[in-house]
């Protein structure tokens, strides 16, 4: 008996089972395979998710929000590029010992997410109407599709992604069912999961797709039941949505507004000569750049790895691309249906060269620079979505009499083995795919006769077979390809070692690497791997202001910010050699990483572009905002007047996460933390609780009020039970 219990229940179970399977063909498929490699995964990305790891495991689940070792200190509590503690992220195991460990677990991650991406394919096929044979292939096959495959290389993208058939699942079931409380928080938790894996190109997506599939689905049941009716047929869903949104800013706005302030700042294309920042439009060119052109039609029928242009491919195979093409033929008046095949148009459409205007003046839309993204919408929809349509289509000839038969019913299977052949002759690649095309339009030729009973079985075998053509096709580059385990880069972290070894102070100044080295950026991630304090990183985007002031430093910042040692080639007058091509050079007039000055305060709008100004060896004043000064609480006249003196301040206990020093003063004084601001620095001085304020850019100030000796303990947030206490007390280094 078909009750809602045990339709639950099977759906539950077909979950499971696709989840496993999935977990076991990845495992299978890409065992001694490099997932993550290249240059963003290999050099960026692993290299910061172990520095998350390290931190969390040396100082608690909090210490991971903040890295000292890249570009002068590195926030993640804002990062436009992933939360750290999204849960499937397994960061707060601070499990990692080195960043080989980081490398096999950031692979197993992908594998996680595609049994999640498949579970909510599989899922939403079956809200949707599939049947279960043909659900399971649904779901088993998406994440082995090429444009699922192609962000395998980004763990933020490829685990944001996976949350995409989650988003529209809940979406779909509240169209359905109207007011459903259940839905609105399950559509809350996938978008807030996607949003902490990574807020950028597949929340675009996820928003676009969404809104085209409400507007065309509203103006479908108003135009059918009329204002007042269709009014009052949308009003529970609209208010299921709206719950979920309610949801959704509670979750993720501390997290979204810190990205959002971020992005004010950041620069998001480099290009043309020009730079965009902000919130500036990206220029036409930008987006015409990863465009398709005309040829790239035939993408979604017959594959070709040349349509994968830096992410995503249209291909979902000719026989379900044709069943979402003849579908509204046939049977346009469902609204959901119909709103959903919209949304797959509009994303496949965004991918050409010839939308690209269109998308230059959607505000929204225009964010995502490599449109060829939005054809992962497409794929991520277009598989259960086309396998219903050939399910309803192939149900519905089979109910025609053979007498009744037309000859469009045939020409469509042919239609089939001739676009994917045309694709071939377009693109020269795969030419065997072909035979496989054949074969599936005689199974479907099969199934139109032999009647409905077989029907599903076809449609599953269709839709693995689709899935098989570029899952046997693509190319697996070997684990030894990986550029964290080629001889270069073992030789390098080596290397590195005994440069740390060799830095008097590493959590006193910072370091940096000359671009001498052509490899310089690596150099600092590896350095700060092991715990150094370093000036750049290799990350994309970036704040403008901390870019232009701290990359390319003058003499003056060089020594404000606390770069006293360089890494420069063997050789270098003044250097001293510490291994092979590498050498140190000791800059002693640089600050420490806590100084302290009673004067030289000087109030200006951007501190930044001041300090950009700066002559000579040393700067003249320290910089900051009145509106900033204001919450310190002492008489900022009495800080301008004089010279800026900086004084060290000799710190007894000096971690990552805390300091602790005894200073004595003459008088009011600014205490300044050579950290940016935005690790949520705060300090207890003299059993008083101040937040640290903004200076210098992207240093850190504290007051000392009087004169005197004063104990003072400078935290940021690093255990859990310290954070929600609000006490400078945690786990010993």
């Amino acid at each position: 008996m078909n009750t809602p219990m045990n339709q639950h229940r099977t759906n539950l179970g077909g979950c499971v089972v696709v989840a496993v399977l999935v977990m076991l063909v990845a495992v299978l498929h890409f065992s001694g395979v490099a997932i993550l490699h290249g240059p963003d995964a290999d050099d960026v990305l692993v290299p910061m998710y172990f520095d998350i790891s390290r931190a969390i495991g040396e100082h608690g689940l909090f210490a991971g929000m903040y890295d000292s070792g890249l570009v002068a200190g590195l926030s993640y509590w804002g990062s436009p590029s992933f939360h750290p503690l999204y849960p499937f992220y397994f960061n707060w195991l601070g499990s990692d010992v080195t960043i080989v460990d980081t490398l096999d677990r950031l692979k197993l991650v992908f594998f996680i997410h595609m049994a999640i991406q498949a579970a909510g394919t599989y899922l939403l096929g079956r809200t949707i109407g599939l049947r279960q044979w043909v659900a399971i292939a649904v779901g088993v096959g998406a994440p082995f599709l090429p444009a699922f495959q192609s962000v395998s290389t980004w763990p933020p993208i490829s685990a944001s992604l996976a949350w995409l058939p989650w988003v529209m699942l809940f979406q779909v079931r509240i169209y359905r069912q109207g007011w459903s409380p259940r839905s609105a928080l399950g559509l809350a938790a996938s978008v807030s999961l996607l949003i902490y894996a990574q807020p950028a190109q597949n929340l675009v997506l996820a928003f676009v797709g969404s809104a085209v599939l409400g507007l065309v689905y509203s103006a479908m049941v108003l135009r059918r039941s009329g204002r007042q009716q269709g009014l009052a047929l949308l009003r529970p869903i609209y208010a299921s949505l709206a719950l979920a949104a309610a949801i959704i800013v509670v979750a993720c706005y501390p997290y979204l507004s810190g990205v959002m302030d971020f992005h004010s700042d950041s620069i998001r294309w480099l290009g043309d000569g020009r730079d965009i920042s902000g919130k500036d439009k990206l220029p036409l060119s930008a987006l015409m750049a990863h465009a398709l052109g005309g040829k790239a039609l035939l993408a979604p029928f017959a594959f070709a790895s040349q349509f994968t242009q830096v992410v995503g491919n249209l291909y979902v195979g000719a026989p379900l691309a044709l069943a979402c093409i003849a579908y509204p033929w046939v049977f346009r008046r469902r609204p959901l249906m119909m709103g959903l095949l919209a949304s797959i148009a509009v994303s496949a459409a965004f991918c050409f060269v010839f939308v690209s205007w269109l998308l230059y003046m959607l505000p929204m839309a225009n964010k995502v620079r490599e449109v060829n993204w939005w054809s992962c919408y497409v794929a991520a929809l277009a598989l259960p979505v086309g396998a219903l349509c050939l399910q309803r289509l192939l149900r519905l000839l089979g109910r025609v009499r053979q007498a009744s038969r037309r000859p469009w019913h045939d020409l469509v299977l042919v239609a089939i083995p001739v676009l994917v052949l045309a694709g071939i002759v377009v693109t020269g690649e795969f030419r065997w795919q072909v035979f496989v095309a054949i074969a599936m339009a005689t199974l479907l030729w099969v199934a139109m006769r032999v009647g409905r009973a077989f029907a599903p079985a076809v449609i599953a075998v269709v839709v693995l077979a689709c899935v098989a053509i570029p899952f046997v096709s693509a190319e697996r580059p070997s684990l030894g390809q990986s550029m964290i385990l080629r001889s270069d880069r073992v030789e390098q972290r080596h290397a590195m070692a005994a440069v740390f070894a060799a830095l008097p102070d590493s959590q006193g100044y910072r370091i940096k690497v000359s671009e001498a080295f052509n490899d310089y950026k690596v150099l600092t991630h590896q350095l700060a791997n092991l715990g150094a304090r370093g000036i750049r990183g290799d990350l994309n985007p970036q704040r403008r202001s901390k870019f232009e002031l701290l990359y390319f430093p003058n003499t003056a910042v060089s020594r404000l910010y606390g770069i006293r040692y360089q890494l420069v080639p063997a050789g270098t007058e003044g250097a001293s050699e510490v291994i092979g091509p590498y050498a140190l050079l000791e800059d002693k007039s640089a600050l420490p990483r806590l100084f302290l000055t009673s004067g030289g305060l000087q109030l200006v709008p951007s501190p930044a572009a001041a300090l950009q100004g700066a002559n000579g060896d040393q700067v003249e004043h320290v910089y900051a905002r009145k509106r900033d000064m204001a919450g310190l609480g002492v008489d900022v006249g009495l800080l301008q007047r004089g010279a800026f003196q900086p004084t060290l301040v000799p710190t007894w206990k000096n971690t990552p996460v805390m300091i602790e020093a005894i200073v004595e003063t003459g008088g009011a004084a600014l205490l300044i933390l050579n950290e940016d601001v935005e690790g949520r620095w705060y300090a207890v001085i003299d059993g008083q609780v101040q937040r640290g304020v903004p200076i210098n850019g992207f240093q850190t100030a504290f007051a000392v009020r009087d004169a005197g000796k004063h104990s003072i303990v400078i935290r940021r947030p690093a255990t859990l039970a310290g954070t929600l206490a609000g006490l400078p007390v945690g786990r010993e280094p």
